[in-house]
């Protein structure tokens, strides 16, 4: 028992559309969703200010990464090994213990869904710089492989160049190590069409491009970094500066209102689903109801906007989908299609016998 050996893993498949569910909070999220159940969240709660010491950062391409979050904290002791429950839920999640520090990113990114990253402060230059990289950059990654960085590629940098492959891998230079002792904490969001393909180009799949090329949750980051921040200072120590936030608003991703027409609804699914189940599925999925009308031609006509966590609502047919997963397929009832096939009529005189013959001997009639 004080092994927890009798745990349970599961292992989950999902779709491409469904990256909301890349975490902990994700499934439980949906878990709670199906069986009308209530999530409990853990609690997190704001981190104050220690110190004053901040370290600046400047985003030159905004469209792909409209929002950027970096903390700092001194003192840390990478000496001290991360506790056991912490390696016990990274090893049964399928991750490896590597240092405390990394560690509670890798926690935080199962956790939540959001992936982070640890800079060795005092291996940093001048603040840091999101931007695409120069032609002909070179970076050593943390896995020990150098590689020529390409225009398309967004990379973090400093005043010496590139750091890391955003939102796939850092570099080696600033990675954090025994001899650590002040941290730079990124808690970013990056644009999935940014990121889409930059982990491929260079041979990598890492969990952070996993995520990131399906959507990670643009308005997550605040909580996230406030997550890792108290999770560091519980099991490395260290003294917390403020956050630092880049945020470009108009290049945050918008949720644009959907609208689910009752008589579409019915005519897609082949069932009638009560009016009341549709309410009840767009309030478990926590998408916000803009207008509900009564119409003669449509019946009732639902405009909602889905969450920030959801990427894959765009059109009608989305929303046909989600209210009938959450109502029940097998409550849908089976029908056979019903039409009619009329044979044209053929002059006999269209084929040649020998056509004719052939075509009947093929069917096994001699």
């Amino acid at each position: 028992a004080a092994l927890a050996l009798d745990d349970v893993v599961l292992e989950v498949n999902l779709t491409p559309n469904r990256g909301d569910c890349l975490s902990i909070r994700g499934l439980a999220r949906e878990v709670a969703v199906l069986n009308g159940l209530a999530v409990s969240p853990p609690s997190i709660a704001p981190v104050a200010p220690v110190i004053p010491d901040q370290f600046s950062v400047t985003v030159r391409d905004p469209g792909g990464c409209p929002r950027y979050l970096g903390r700092v904290l001194r003192g840390v002791d990478l000496r001290r090994p991360s506790p056991g429950w912490l390696r016990d839920k990274l090893e049964r999640a399928g991750l490896r213990s590597i240092d405390a520090v990394v560690d509670i990113t890798n926690y935080v990114l199962l956790e939540l869904g959001q992936p982070m990253h640890a800079f060795d402060l005092n291996q940093l230059a001048d603040g840091i710089e999101v931007r695409r990289a120069v032609p002909g950059e070179q970076l050593k990654l943390l896995d020990g492989r150098d590689v020529a960085l390409d225009a398309a590629t967004l990379v973090i940098a400093d005043a010496r160049g590139p750091v890391a492959i955003a939102g796939v891998m850092g570099g080696d230079r600033s990675g954090v190590g025994a001899s650590t002792t002040d941290i730079f904490l990124e808690c970013a969001f990056f644009a999935p069409l940014t990121l889409a393909g930059t982990a491929r180009r260079y041979g990598l799949h890492t969990e952070a491009s996993h995520r990131y090329e399906r959507g990670v949750d643009f308005e997550l980051q605040p909580l996230a970094l406030e997550r890792a921040t108290a999770l560091l200072m519980e099991v490395v120590g260290g003294t917390p500066g403020p956050v630092v936030e880049a945020l470009d608003q108009a290049a945050l991703p918008t949720r644009q209102p959907v609208r689910l027409r009752e008589r579409r609804l019915a005519a897609l699914v082949g069932a009638a689903i009560p009016a009341e189940d549709v309410d009840a599925a767009f309030a478990r999925l926590d998408f916000t109801l803009l207008d509900r009308e009564a119409t003669p031609r449509d019946g009732i006509v639902w405009t909602v906007r889905p969450p920030s966590h959801r990427f894959d609502i765009e059109r009608e047919a989305d929303l046909v989908e989600e209210v009938c997963r959450i109502y029940g397929y097998n409550r849908i009832p089976a029908r056979r299609p019903v039409a009619e096939l009329p044979l044209a009529a053929v002059p006999i005189r269209q084929n040649a016998e020998h056509e004719l013959r052939r075509f009947l001997a093929g069917l096994g009639l001699q």
